[in-house]
């Protein structure tokens, strides 16, 4: 939620709480809004959360879910309603209440998530930063401030970023889930990318992770100096399976 959202004004007791009793920031998002989270331990909102995920489903008649920002759910220095219930398991409570009514037929990506609560309850999980038509991270054009974006490793978005968090979490795909490591980005205008760093976005985010493939433009599109690198994605003649869902 935003600050003006309509559900944080009717049920100000389902928002997530600073020790002083403000709603907890939870970061923000474009175009620079902060963002609030609801309380899952607090009955009321896990119910609303619920009957979205019933409706988006059911009613809707969705198959496919990608839910963002689920870090908020299990954020440090938070006052829950159920002051027992810790981060890690607050989290887990709300992938629980997501696969139960979401059915297993629907699948379920979880973006923005700490991973081990979502163990059993998704189909499959972004585990890199975004993807960025740079390959290193970049933040507000202002000198002397270029060193501390470029020097972030794990959480800008930037397809260096995306490169070695999905190298690292490569054992993950197709045992808990299926990896996701976002869009790819073949194209030459207004990217930022040399030829090898083209090609080894392709190699290690898809080939290597069994991931679901997403184009961000068409790749027939890309120009004769940068060949299409996406026949090297995909060496068997097929996808593979979905993985089961380990045990929560």
């Amino acid at each position: 939620m935003t600050q003006g959202s309509r559900l944080m004004a009717e049920h100000p007791e389902w928002v997530l709480r600073t020790p002083s009793g403000a709603p907890l920031k939870c970061g923000w998002t474009a175009p620079g809004l902060w963002i609030y989270a609801l309380d899952v331990t607090h009955p009321g909102a896990l119910g609303y959360i619920r009957s979205v995920i019933r409706t988006a489903t059911r009613a809707w008649g969705f198959s496919y879910l990608k839910l963002d920002f689920l870090h908020t759910a299990a954020m440090p220095g938070a006052v829950r309603h159920d002051p027992s219930v810790g981060r890690a398991a607050a989290l887990h409570r709300l992938m629980a209440a997501v696969r139960e009514e979401a059915g297993e037929d629907v699948f379920v990506l979880a973006c923005g998530a700490p991973l081990g609560p979502c163990i059993g309850h998704v189909d499959a999980l972004r585990v890199s930063a975004d993807a960025a038509t740079h390959w290193l991270p970049t933040g507000i054009d202002l000198p002397g401030t270029r060193w501390f974006f470029a020097s972030d490793r794990t959480n800008l978005p930037a397809a260096r970023n995306m490169v070695r968090n999905v190298a690292v979490r490569m054992p993950m795909s197709g045992r808990l889930w299926r990896n996701d490591p976002d869009c790819l980005i073949l194209r030459e205008a207004g990217a930022d990318f040399t030829l090898a760093q083209v090609n080894s976005n392709p190699n290690l985010a898809l080939a290597l992770a069994l991931a679901p493939l997403t184009l961000a433009h068409n790749p027939d599109r890309s120009p004769n100096s940068n060949p299409n690198p996406l026949p090297s994605c995909r060496p068997r003649p097929s996808p593979p399976s979905p993985p089961s869902r380990p045990a929560p």
